[in-house]
């Protein structure tokens, strides 16, 4: 059990602004009302702490203003605690009373991986374009504990078609919580969730002490760690590339939310750059295309659906029609007028003094 708590992974801005990626995954934080929990949940664990709740972990309700609520049971310090779930969403700054998932149509979601995908597949393992690639690794990581993770799963997909279309605040607080239940009692695969149950632990019990014995740093999702995943190559010297393809990084021709873009595969702009034989660069190249900024040609939809939500984008951050007024809604429904904004954050003393 004990070598299965693992540290969570975090974003390394510096590293995302250099390659180009920061702008368009903070976009997708914010669409979902994520951006909260990405900046102020710390990702670092305490490991005897988090090994002792994780392996007490038990699901129960309690009474609460006359109202029976979902809470999380477990044992601290030798001691039996009890949190409410609506605690837990405070702590980790989601927006309570938001879906755990948008609400789609029979085969919206199957469309959607049609345009994100390299190949379409029953396994759901290649996404195109690279900035999708690593927001899926950290959603996979940070929201379900999938350390290892390979395929998009179905509430991966729907998360991210929340974030890169629909832009509807989402509460994945219910199903983290079920997850580390059902990995502490029938897992067997290493989990991220060590940082969240050391983040309640120090919030329950404040004069907690960080030993340093037992302190885990979390990781970060920067340039080794996103050259290791094979998601870039090159170098500060020569400069960074998309892995196997002939784009170098920063290009503005991956950004997610570029006007009158009908899908996110980026095959279609990897070609080498050709010459004539003068030497000139031959229009429509990679890198003449580069030169245009975000006025790339894309492949036009593939269906009905498709045409009628992107084909009417008119502004820089490419909303189809309809976008705005149906944003301001969800968020009227997800967060409540005038709904109080969760406690402002701590580190809980990580990471502790050298």
């Amino acid at each position: 059990m004990k070598g299965r708590l693992r540290a969570n992974y975090d974003f390394d801005d510096e590293s995302l602004e250099k390659l180009g990626f920061h702008h368009d995954i903070y976009q997708l934080l914010e669409n979902i009302g994520w951006k909260l929990f990405s900046d102020g949940v710390t990702v670092d664990m305490q490991e005897e702490v988090a090994l002792e709740m994780f392996m007490t972990l038990e699901k129960t309700t309690e009474v609460v203003d006359d109202e029976e609520v979902p809470c999380l049971k477990f044992r601290l310090k030798n001691e039996e605690k009890v949190i409410t779930y609506g605690e837990i969403v405070s702590l980790l700054g989601f927006k309570s009373n938001a879906y755990e998932m948008v609400q789609v149509e029979d085969g919206e979601l199957d469309e959607f991986w049609t345009k994100i995908a390299k190949d379409v597949n029953r396994q759901r393992k290649n996404i195109s374009n690279v900035t999708l690639q690593i927001f899926h690794s950290w959603l996979s990581k940070r929201i379900l504990g999938r350390m290892r993770e390979s395929k998009v799963t179905d509430q991966e997909l729907n998360w991210m078609y929340a974030a890169l279309v629909k832009k509807q605040v989402i509460d994945p607080t219910y199903i983290m919580v079920e997850r580390w239940i059902c990995e502490a009692s029938s897992g067997t695969e290493e989990v991220g969730s060590g940082c969240y149950l050391t983040m309640i632990a120090r919030a329950m019990n404040p004069g907690l002490r960080v030993i340093q014995k037992y302190y885990v740093p979390g990781r970060d999702i920067g340039i080794d760690h996103l050259r290791q995943g094979h998601y870039i190559g090159g170098d500060e010297k020569k400069g960074f590339i998309i892995s196997e393809m002939d784009i170098s990084l920063p290009d503005q021709r991956l950004k997610l939310f570029a006007r009158g873009r009908t899908d996110w595969q980026v095959e279609n702009i990897g070609k080498k750059v050709k010459k004539s034989k003068r030497g000139r660069l031959i229009e429509g190249t990679s890198a003449s295309a580069q030169q245009e900024d975000l006025e790339v040609d894309l492949p036009p939809s593939s269906s009905a659906y498709w045409r009628n939500e992107f084909q009417g984008a008119s502004s820089g951050q490419g909303y189809p029609q309809g976008w705005t007024s149906q944003w301001e809604g969800n968020q009227d429904q997800a967060w409540g007028h005038a709904a109080a904004a969760p406690p402002p954050f701590s580190n809980y003393g990580y990471p502790p003094p050298s």
